[in-house]
């Protein structure tokens, strides 16, 4: 089976070949003992083969070609099973044809490429470090009514806001009254507003 491919390969390598040239070469296969399933898969391959590469681009893979690497890429295992059995049956192969030994396509094999750019951004993810939030906003949730006046005093005392203004914002809740503050200022200063019978919360 190599050697008949072996020989494909060099018939359309050769000046002028083309898939008539590589049938040729085929069906010598199969004079000189070749499986017959081998044969008539190696013809198709080679019909394939100069089928897929561009001559416009030094034997680069075409379009269509690469397309379809990206697709069967993106296959899971069981579609990769799927694909490889249909492609037998379509081809009439069987692992005989093939050698006895490795399978037209190992599942493994795919889902390995696929998930490894995965895998590699969720290590990346795992292993980037959490920055801790060191500076809170404060926000007035709510109030007792019958406490009003002394969450208004608390809240003007912390703030350049005149008395109005801070009546305003007080009644206006929910609403941040402090921006910025650092994390032992903020919890000092939420645990003094809520002795006094407000609600606050640090974002």
């Amino acid at each position: 089976m190599l050697a008949l491919r072996a020989a494909l390969r060099g018939a359309a390598a050769a000046p002028g070949s083309g898939p008539a040239a590589a049938a040729a070469a085929a069906r010598a296969g199969l004079v000189a003992g070749a499986p017959p399933a081998a044969g008539v898969a190696a013809v198709r391959w080679a019909s394939a083969d100069s089928a897929a590469v561009s001559p416009a681009t030094g034997g680069e893979p075409s379009a269509k070609v690469q397309q379809l690497v990206e697709t069967v890429v993106g296959l899971n295992m069981l579609e990769v099973k799927e694909l490889t059995d249909a492609l037998k049956t379509r081809l009439g192969i069987d692992d005989s044809a093939l050698g006895g030994g490795m399978p037209m396509m190992n599942p493994a094999m795919f889902a390995a490429a696929a998930g490894a750019p995965a895998g590699g951004a969720a290590a990346e993810e795992a292993a980037a470090p959490v920055a801790e939030k060191t500076a809170f906003d404060l926000k007035l949730l709510s109030f007792e009514p019958a406490k009003k006046i002394g969450v208004i005093k608390e809240v003007r005392s912390l703030t350049s806001l005149g008395l109005k203004e801070a009546k305003a914002l007080v009644e206006e809740a929910p609403k941040v009254f402090m921006t910025g503050v650092a994390k032992a200022d903020a919890e000092g200063i939420r645990d003094k507003i809520e002795g006094l019978g407000g609600k606050v919360a640090l974002e």
